[in-house]
């Protein structure tokens, strides 16, 4: 059974008569006959027969021409999709990311990409960067955004920006008030830290070790903005990633306090298999990321 003899039943049982079967099909009536001929033969069933007002389908091929027709509307829709994916009409990417990228990188960035491409629906998740990797090897996501060291074999990564842990307070803080103070003086007041899984917060642990001092962990959170909120309040110093804190300190409802010999950087990454080649979304999508991201962060909001 080929298709294109699929087709020509289709015709044919629309039609009601081979010949104009065959000029909508500008095939000639011997062609037709033929492609008829073979069909049955490879079924081992006649599917029409001739009647008084031309032909007729005969109960195999009233059964058959519902699949036909299904199958050659599947064949239909796989070109078409096929020819929106060519030219970037249509299309699915799925994205994954901790908080930080999803909250404060993404937004713009898929705005940007929403622009240049709005027929290519996003599909985005939370996850966590020391498991994203793996996830991207297993086929789960097409791009994976990771704030720690890659990798896995298999693996492409593209740097996208540097970020900095910093420490923040409230504007009356005590700490505001006094010179910088090292991480032994930090620590002595309560501190709101992120979730012991990221690799931030286990070199900043590392760091206290070094400096042979036990910080105060008031707030153990796994959510940026509880975090903010509660220096904020008063009630600790929170170390969070810069770029979740920009807006905060740009309007002075927190602020920023050096604490000399503290340097904790982490780099944002693109994670994406090497072992595939990518579709014309997945290639519009890393483009328009490399443009959008840089060293210097993502890039304003118009």
């Amino acid at each position: 059974m080929e298709l294109s003899q699929l087709e020509v039943f289709v015709t044919v049982a629309r039609e009601g008569s081979v010949s104009r079967a065959g000029a909508r099909l500008h095939k000639t009536q011997p062609a037709v006959s033929m492609a008829l001929k073979r069909l049955e033969e490879s079924l081992g069933e006649p599917l029409l027969v001739r009647s008084g007002r031309g032909l007729a389908l005969t109960h195999a091929g009233r059964s058959l021409l519902d699949y036909a027709e299904s199958i050659l509307k599947l064949r239909s829709e796989a070109f078409e999709t096929l020819k929106g994916l060519r030219g970037l009409g249509m299309g699915t990417l799925t994205l994954v990311g901790p908080d930080s990228v999803v909250d404060f990188i993404l937004p713009g960035l898929l705005r940007a990409f929403h622009k240049a491409h709005p027929k290519i629906a996003i599909q985005l998740h939370r996850g966590y960067s020391e498991r994203i990797p793996g996830e991207v090897l297993r086929h789960e996501y097409d791009f994976g955004f990771i704030a720690a060291e890659p990798v896995l074999h298999g693996l492409q990564a593209q740097d996208l920006m540097k970020d900095t842990l910093v420490a923040v307070v409230a504007p009356e803080h005590p700490l505001t008030k006094l010179p910088p103070k090292d991480i032994r003086a930090v620590a002595a007041f309560p501190l709101a830290l992120h979730s012991p899984r990221t690799p931030s917060r286990q070199k900043l642990e590392a760091h206290f070790r070094h400096a042979g001092v036990e910080p105060r962990v008031a707030f153990d959170l796994p959510v940026f903005e509880a975090l903010k909120a509660y220096a904020a309040e008063g009630l600790a110093v929170a170390f969070l990633p810069e770029l979740t804190v920009k807006d905060e300190v740009a309007k002075g409802t927190l602020k920023r306090i050096a604490v000399p010999g503290l340097r904790i950087e982490r780099t944002v990454r693109l994670v994406y298999r090497g072992d595939v080649l990518l579709s014309r979304a997945a290639q519009a999508f890393l483009e328009v990321a490399r443009d959008h991201v840089g060293p210097k962060g993502p890039q304003a909001r118009p």
